[in-house]
């Protein structure tokens, strides 16, 4: 669960995650694709095309690029709060509990929202987050496959995060 209602007084939610946490998904995936990619001596690319930590500059870039991408989807669905972005922020989870190094987006927080579709919203906006960074890598590397793979898997996961999961958010108004 990447989400909380703490503190409960503020009537917000807040999506967040923690960057070290996804740049570990994001460097075990470019790694283990760059393990299968050879050169002409038949070397493996883990140095060229696999993200490590010396590339965190670069992947501070793609994170923010995603997390203000994917505010502009959730508030299709959703009401936003006036500081709607976590960049690089701490965010507390209860009165005596923080995370910090986040990144995610606050929305209006409706009482009626089913626990079952925030878990899902969340695992939306989470893999969006990734797909958006993995095509931003590959774009970066140069290596354009890969980087239309990760877009459209990204696209499919915008489309996915507004017609399925962000929309049972939205019943209880239509109802």
């Amino acid at each position: 669960m990447s989400y909380t209602r703490y503190p409960e007084s503020s009537n917000q939610l807040t999506f967040y995650y923690q960057k070290s946490n996804i740049f570990n998904l994001v460097h075990v995936r470019t790694m283990y694709r760059a393990k299968m990619m050879l050169n002409d001596q038949k070397e493996s690319m883990v140095d060229d095309y696999g993200m490590s930590s010396d590339e965190d500059d670069a992947f501070k870039i793609f994170i923010e690029d995603a997390v203000n991408d994917v505010l502009q989807i959730v508030l299709k669905m959703t009401y936003g709060v006036s500081d709607a972005l976590v960049l690089n922020d701490s965010v507390a989870i209860s009165s005596h509990t923080s995370v910090s190094n986040c990144y995610g987006v606050k929305v209006a927080d409706e009482e009626s929202f089913n626990e079952n579709n925030l878990f899902s919203v969340d695992d939306g906006i989470k893999k969006y987050i990734q797909y958006h960074i993995l095509a931003s890598w590959y774009a970066l590397t140069g290596l354009t496959d890969e980087e239309a793979k990760w877009s459209f898997k990204k696209d499919l996961a915008r489309q996915d995060l507004i017609t399925n999961r962000l929309f049972q958010l939205r019943k209880r108004q239509l109802t």
